[in-house]
């Protein structure tokens, strides 16, 4: 393929890419959109760009997420500090407050998981959006795909097999009215890497988890993300065509997807409310969360909870790792369930 021919395509795909974003966040013209090859990415590039009138910039974020997220603010310069999440995920809004008034951050990262979007984020985030002299504002979207409720400066996207059954991407959000971030160019990771990720999206689908094959026993420690290898390495690089190709048609099925993972979490919650001891913590919109949180009162309950739903091909992931130390979980009980693109069986 000649380079002219590339970037005319890329021009294309990007445009329907675009408007699919505009269509589906409800957002109009409200939004510049800069394509990334994942939401690690868009993130790594917010922060490359902020405005540093104030020397090294200074993030507050949630004390529980994929080490992904802070490990891409760290490679962008900035210094992290945590706040808590409450029982359903959600920040504790005096808590957050008091945080915010003492430390005077430069940015506050939103980041709802496990279902954990809707009013009692949204009414966070306006207030502080709202707010004379605050912190920039970023809601971090990676776990689901929807209408935006709230205006903040900025929004981070991921198309990575959450929302949609898509391989890699991502977006940057910047509000018109924002001019604190000038995003660095993002560079094309190459037509090597495409074909990879080609054949490795292909291989991934055929290797999907039957029933029968999935694992009965949690694996010890916690799930943390050490983001060293392409296409999980944290760069500031460009979508890729394959991926565009891929989300333009899995948009499409986005709806299609909530009313199968509507029809799944209730399934799935009946295997798990017939077991003493298992505990679904219901977050807002948990029925429709690509992963639901769950807790479990000893190894037993674990146990059992893992065994069943190994017998309809669920697995049951582990409790996130802090960013900093691998070995320990601010949330070391919480688990969490995988809520398919497919309809599971009885």
């Amino acid at each position: 393929m000649l380079d002219g021919d590339a970037s005319t395509i890329r021009k294309l795909l990007e445009v329907i890419v675009k408007a699919q974003i505009r269509n589906t966040l409800l957002i109009g013209d409200d939004y510049r959109i800069v394509l990334h090859i994942s939401a690690r990415s868009a993130i790594l590039s917010f922060f490359q760009g902020l405005s540093r009138g104030r020397g090294v910039p200074m993030a507050l974020v949630q004390d529980y997420i994929c080490a992904s997220v802070p490990h891409a603010i760290e490679q962008a310069g900035a210094i992290i500090h945590c706040y808590p999440l409450g029982k359903t995920l959600v920040p504790d809004e005096k808590e957050l407050d008091s945080l915010i008034e003492e430390n005077s951050p430069d940015v506050v990262l939103f980041s709802p998981i496990f279902g954990a979007q809707g009013e009692a984020y949204d009414r966070q985030i306006k207030k502080w959006s709202e707010a004379d002299g605050g912190p920039i504002i970023v809601l971090d979207q990676a776990q689901f795909m929807g209408p935006l409720s709230c205006r903040p400066e900025a929004v981070i996207l991921s198309f990575h097999n959450k929302s949609i059954d898509s391989m890699n991407g991502g977006a940057l959000l910047l509000h018109q009215s924002f001019h604190g971030c000038k995003p660095p160019p993002s560079r094309d990771i190459g037509i090597n890497k495409e074909f990879y990720l080609a054949i490795l999206f292909r291989s991934l689908r055929k290797g999907r988890s039957k029933v029968g094959e999935v694992n009965e026993v949690v694996q010890p420690g916690f799930a943390y993300d050490d983001s060293q290898y392409f296409p999980d390495k944290i760069e500031n690089a460009k979508m890729p065509l394959v991926s565009m190709l891929i989300i333009i048609a899995e948009m499409m099925k986005l709806e299609h997807y909530l009313e199968i993972r509507r029809y799944n979490f209730q399934k799935l919650r009946q295997r798990i409310e017939k077991i003493p001891g298992a505990h679904i913590v219901l977050t807002e919109n948990v029925d429709t969360a690509a992963r639901f949180p769950i807790r479990f009162d000893d190894d037993d309950s674990l146990s059992q909870v893992t065994r069943s739903l190994a017998e309809v091909g669920i697995r049951v992931g582990r409790p996130y790792s802090r960013y900093d130390d691998p070995s320990s979980s601010s949330r070391p009980g919480l688990y969490s369930v995988a809520n398919p693109f497919h309809r599971i069986g009885p």
